[in-house]
């Protein structure tokens, strides 16, 4: 079996782990009330803060998923399910305890410490804001999987898998052989627009659990059910589409059509999504019909853009970045580092500048800058201090990247 680096998909991985970062700043500077899991807004807040968070929020989350699911399956096939599920744990159960331990006070600090900022460019009382004193105090009080709920449920879809590829065993070879002959011919050519309407109806039916658009954020340590079927559609999905026999070839044919025919998709949900915004703003019922067929249209129209943007995107990645390079590799070394470590780091930066009186789309992208640079800067301090054996390594890139023959 020939191996394959899959430079592109290094590159979408990567860029996808760092709009991250983009995200968690961004998400301060919406002009509209503290909710849900992310309570700080900057007093200086932006229109287009809004537009962005629910752009990336339609197929970031998606593309992990999909992308694992896909690796996941070329490492099962080369090395067997044991050697996988001990990889599993090894890059992302170990890395998930350390990094919560660390970064669950480091998170609860910066928050604290910018709501207080927030608190006093606002002329408000800071009495309701937590005390530095009390989260140092208790710094593991009232426990949330923070940004790391990804890697949550990332290992319970490992377990799911373990168990369906275990028992699949137990299947006549006729019908194995049968069920990995489906995306060779479903993944392409008229079937695989098909496909690709299948696999978003599959993902639009969780979603409409959701109480807003968009698939929800976990905010606790018990699974979601819904989020957890929505991201299982992508996961199985990317696992399903690596059993093709030329899955990157069939994936480069069409790409560009998808991408941009995921691009006119993406922009459809997110209008539709500021209309519902606009409607619950407007005190109407989330049980209006009116706005449950919105809720369903953003819902399904995201779906379908999330599809077509993965395997667009994942097409187009490939066809364009052919050969590593040093700005690569740093890249995607790094993309696993930043995702652990950079929300702490993106709320305490900026809560740093909450008192500049600058318009809020500058102070933003000010924000983005000074945390990549201090991320870059941590990045390098700690491949300086730790040995190259327990250097962090990216979680959802197998060390094997083969397709099967």
């Amino acid at each position: 079996m020939p191996t394959a680096r899959y430079h592109g998909l290094d590159f979408l991985r990567a860029s996808m782990m760092l709009l991250g970062v983009v995200l968690h700043v961004v998400s301060s500077y919406i002009e509209a009330p503290a909710a849900g899991g992310w309570p700080l807004r900057d007093p200086n807040g932006s229109g287009f803060a809004g537009l962005v968070v629910l752009t990336i929020h339609v197929f970031r989350m998606p593309a992990f998923f999909a992308l694992s699911g896909f690796f996941g399956a070329i490492v099962v096939a080369r090395r067997g399910m044991g050697a996988w599920l001990a990889d599993r744990v090894r890059r992302i159960a170990f890395p998930m305890v350390v990094a919560w331990i660390v970064l669950f006070p480091m998170t609860k600090l910066a928050f604290t410490y910018a709501l207080g900022r927030a608190a006093e460019a606002t002329g408000t009382s800071s009495a309701s804001v937590p005390l530095i004193g009390t989260a140092l105090s208790r710094p593991w009080a009232n426990p949330s999987p923070i940004h790391l709920w990804f890697l949550l449920y990332l290992l319970a879809l490992s377990a799911i898998a373990a168990a369906l590829w275990a028992a699949s065993r137990a299947l006549p070879a006729d019908a194995c052989r049968r069920i990995a002959e489906l995306p060779a011919r479903w993944i392409s050519g008229w079937r695989g627009i098909v496909s690709i309407a299948l696999l978003a109806l599959a993902t639009t039916l969780p979603m409409c659990a959701m109480d807003r658009p968009g698939i929800a954020t976990p905010s606790s340590f018990a699974l979601d059910r819904a989020v957890l079927a929505c991201y299982a559609v992508y996961f199985f999905g990317g696992w399903m589409i690596a059993q093709h026999p030329r899955a990157i070839d069939a994936l480069r044919a069409g790409a560009w059509w998808r991408l941009s025919a995921g691009v006119f998709a993406l922009v459809v949900s997110v209008v539709l999504a500021i209309a519902w915004f606009v409607g619950a703003g407007s005190t109407q019922p989330a049980d209006d019909p009116v706005m449950r067929i919105l809720l369903f249209a953003t819902q399904s129209s995201g779906a379908v853009a999330a599809w077509l943007l993965i395997l667009g995107g994942a097409g187009v990645a490939e066809r364009v970045v052919r050969a590593s390079s040093r700005p690569l590799r740093v890249l995607v070394d790094s993309s696993y580092w930043v995702y652990l470590v950079h929300l702490p780091i993106c709320v305490f930066v900026t809560g740093l500048l909450i008192p500049w009186s600058a318009p809020g789309l500058v102070k933003m992208v000010v924000a983005i800058a000074a945390s990549v640079l201090l991320l870059a800067l941590g990045y390098a301090a700690t491949l300086a201090v730790l040995p190259r054996r327990v250097r962090p390594e990216p979680c959802l890139q197998p060390e094997v990247r083969t397709l099967p023959q």
